[in-house]
């Protein structure tokens, strides 16, 4: 990870597929095997994100730095799949080049690449004789003068103003990335309008629900994310 400006930064990622332990002095042919179908399947995967913020640069060294619940390498596989299909608009991926471990101790690895970079928009970019030296060193924080505090639960806000007179606001925190939808049903369980229904990142978000022809009475809103379901009563009166 390199800084590039307040909180900006560029992320190069290597991920070398090897089947002896511990990492000993070899090249690599970059990509080697890969399944076409499958860019993030190489046996070489070189990776290089430029101007992502901290929000998505602190969890990766979180991970990286502790590795100890990872029990085996496809849930490792899993994981770092997982982050990247998120982030493939915005990164290359190497179509053809070398890497060289040449140099391994037991807090230190150094060596050297080049390698044509490739982004799923056909943009090319190439990176000649380049040189990396990893380390052991004391994780810095990173600053971010906005910083986000992602929320730890799902939750549902409770409607404001409740009872409603033609709008009423709701707030909700999202944990985890996925799909949410957010209804609203009468008392008979009919569900007379979906406010919203969409992939969500972690964070904080609010939605209005504007209605002027329902009938005096209260109504459900309803949170439905993937594995939680939260409701709340709200009371629309004329």
């Amino acid at each position: 990870v390199s800084i590039q400006a307040e909180n900006e930064f560029d992320l190069f990622v290597c991920v070398l597929q090897d089947t002896t332990f511990p990492v000993a002095e070899r090249n690599w042919d970059i990509p080697g095997n890969l399944d076409p179908e499958d860019p993030l399947s190489s046996e070489a995967l070189l990776i290089f994100i430029p101007g992502l913020d901290s929000t998505f640069v602190t969890p990766w060294l979180d991970f990286f730095t502790d590795t100890t619940n990872i029990s085996d390498s496809l849930g490792f596989d899993s994981l770092t799949t997982a982050f990247f299909t998120d982030l493939l608009d915005d990164m290359y991926i190497g179509i053809d080049g070398n890497m060289e471990i040449s140099g391994v101790t037991d807090s230190t690895v150094t060596g050297n690449f080049n390698c044509s970079l490739w982004k799923p928009l056909f943009s090319i970019i190439n990176i000649d004789s380049a040189e990396f030296h990893f380390s052991r060193f004391a994780l810095p924080a990173l600053a971010n003068t906005n910083q986000v505090v992602l929320p730890k639960y799902l939750h549902l806000d409770p409607a404001y103003p409740n009872p409603f007179n033609p709008t009423t606001n709701i707030s909700y925190n999202v944990n985890i990335q996925q799909e949410l939808e957010i209804s609203v049903f009468n008392l008979n369980g009919q569900k007379i309008r979906i406010l919203t229904n969409d992939y969500h990142y972690p964070g904080r978000y609010s939605i209005q629900f504007s209605e002027h022809n329902l009938p005096n009475g209260i109504y459900i809103i309803k949170l439905q994310g993937h594995k939680e379901t939260h409701t709340q009563k709200i009371t629309f009166i004329k």
